[in-house]
């Protein structure tokens, strides 16, 4: 009797146990059959600081339920899954998202994303793992997506960080009477008969009780040659030293771009920087343009900029050829003598020259005749 019932509780095991066996092979061997999955960003350009999603879509096109599937990804760690649990490694991050399906179910899902840097990213593969219910044997298939996305660098507010609009971006005071800009207003002044009624400043008018009009400056057409020092030390020569602080300056370059382009201003952008890590022997010098797709191209160099250095930024000043005609704006994370004498050389050939330390910088610096903006990266913005 006692072998017997032995023999039966044997019986049982053999045959819960094949039956396991059986249902881990149909599962794992039908599950990935008619199996669809699809992965993308919400939008293929975004920057620094926006949320974005990355979204996933599964579709399982048979009868048969998947009763565990898995799917893993891997990213940047600049891209922060913020309601998801993920792992990051050196510079990547790995995210995984599990899913039950029910036959013919499809089931979409959207991870939000913030993009705490700028750059080029991207997912190009996903792998799906499926498994029976016991997870006594699994399966895979590696599945090529390549979603691409681009992070722009964040902009700022100009007037915040002690920029001047009006001096900065290209429509430049003459010193010789052209034509009088009716969209730059330097004041008011009393009312002539000769002025039309359309110059009438009500609001000072209301004021003084007599009739005030708008006063204009006279400007001429200027374009903006945006110069970027990818060195943050004189000391750095391949690779930047201080990289804080060279995105900080590459977050003017990009706020003076969009800035540019609102006004209609035509820009044009040169970084003794590279794009390619492998190309480190030229910089990247644009042509100049004004409409939105000038813009673009502009802050997507400025978004794919290696923190390294092509050249001594003397070296590849000296290298541009700069016109006379263009309002030439040096972005640098220091100032020196070298660098202070090559911008009031080429003020001295007539070129409306301009400096922005986008770090430190001594009050004696601030004197030297051209225009010198000090911002402090420090500050909140």
């Amino acid at each position: 009797m006692f072998l017997q019932s032995i023999l039966e509780i044997a019986s049982i095991i053999i045959i819960v146990y094949a039956m396991a066996l059986i249902q881990s092979h149909f599962f794992a061997f039908f599950s990935g059959r008619n199996l669809e999955y699809e992965c993308h960003f919400s939008t293929d350009e975004a920057f620094e600081g926006e949320q974005i999603y990355i979204i996933e879509t599964v579709t399982n096109r048979k009868k048969l339920p998947v009763l565990w599937l898995k799917a893993e990804l891997d990213t940047s760690k600049w891209l922060d899954f913020a309601e998801s649990e993920s792992v990051v490694t050196h510079n990547t991050r790995f995210v995984t998202s599990n899913f039950i399906l029910k036959g013919g179910q499809r089931i979409t899902r959207k991870w939000p994303v913030y993009c705490t840097k700028r750059g080029s990213y991207s997912i190009e593969n996903v792998a799906l793992v499926w498994s029976d219910i016991l997870g006594m044997k699994s399966n895979s298939l590696h599945i090529n997506v390549n979603a691409n996305l681009i992070v722009y660098p964040s902009i700022m507010d100009l007037q915040k960080i002690g920029l001047s609009r009006k001096t900065l971006m290209g429509d430049i005071t003459a010193n010789r009477w052209i034509n009088e800009d009716p969209f730059i207003t330097s004041g008011v002044r009393s009312y002539s008969e000769f002025d039309p009624l359309n110059r009438i400043h009500w609001l000072s008018t209301a004021k003084t009780g007599k009739l005030m009009s708008r006063k204009n400056e006279f400007t001429s057409d200027k374009k903006l040659f945006i110069i970027l020092n990818m060195q943050s030390t004189p000391d750095d020569i391949e690779e930047v030293l201080d990289k804080e602080i060279a995105e900080f300056n590459i977050k003017i370059a990009a706020s003076l771009i969009d800035e540019a382009f609102s006004k209609s201003i035509p820009v044009q952008l040169a970084v003794n920087g590279v794009i390619d890590r492998n190309d480190n022997l030229r910089g990247i010098v644009s042509n100049d343009g004004m409409d939105r797709q000038h813009s673009k191209s502009l802050l997507y160099y400025l978004a794919q900029l290696e923190l390294k250095v092509s050249e001594r930024f003397l070296t590849f000043l000296e290298s541009l050829n700069i016109q006379n005609d263009s309002h030439a704006l040096l972005i640098t994370p220091y100032i020196n003598d070298s660098l202070l004498a090559s911008a009031m050389s080429l003020s001295s050939k007539g070129i409306n020259t301009s400096v922005i330390i986008g770090g430190y910088c001594d009050s004696k610096d601030l004197n030297a005749g051209i225009d010198i903006y000090c911002i402090d990266p420090s500050q909140k913005i």
